[in-house]
């Protein structure tokens, strides 16, 4: 479907793109499509669980990431806190952040509500580990990194 040639790339701080706020997208066109296809791939192949558009320079709202049978492409997502799930603080790393791990807070539990690669309007629950992907990347989509958000750093090779 795509050439080896690879267009996209990661990009690292601090690229201004990373601390860019993404905007909605208006129509799933092939060319997003395949644009989400490249980024699974640039993702898998980086050991990542998720990427954000920004993150390979596309200012779309979207974020894709591992669900754990497969990938899942969000477009457009918009994410509702459970509040009443309470929080809960881990280490993450950041594929655009390489060799740093912060300590991050985020609620356990959440409902994504989102446009699919169908183009259809979609809701999904979800908490622990997978929401805490979800709000990682979707910080990533309004500008915000790790490194905003973080009570503790660690450097790691």
């Amino acid at each position: 479907l795509l050439s080896k040639g690879v267009l996209m790339q990661i990009l690292k701080v601090p690229n201004p793109i990373l601390k860019t706020k993404c905007e909605d997208v208006n129509h799933v066109s092939m060319k997003l499509l395949l644009q989400i296809d490249e980024m699974i791939q640039i993702a898998k192949d980086a050991e990542l669980v998720g990427m954000a558009s920004n993150q390979v320079g596309l200012l779309h709202n979207v974020f894709v990431m591992d669900m754990g049978e497969n990938w899942q492409a969000f477009i457009n997502p918009v994410i509702k806190r459970h509040k009443d799930k309470g929080t809960s603080w881990d280490w993450e790393g950041c594929g655009s952040i390489p060799n740093l791990l912060c300590f991050v807070e985020r609620h356990n539990s959440i409902t994504v509500n989102y446009t699919s690669i169908d183009g259809e309007s979609k809701s999904l629950d979800l908490s622990g580990y997978l929401a805490r992907i979800a709000q990682h990347e979707q910080d990533h989509l309004l500008g915000v990194l790790i490194t905003d958000k973080a009570r503790q750093r660690k450097v790691v090779k």
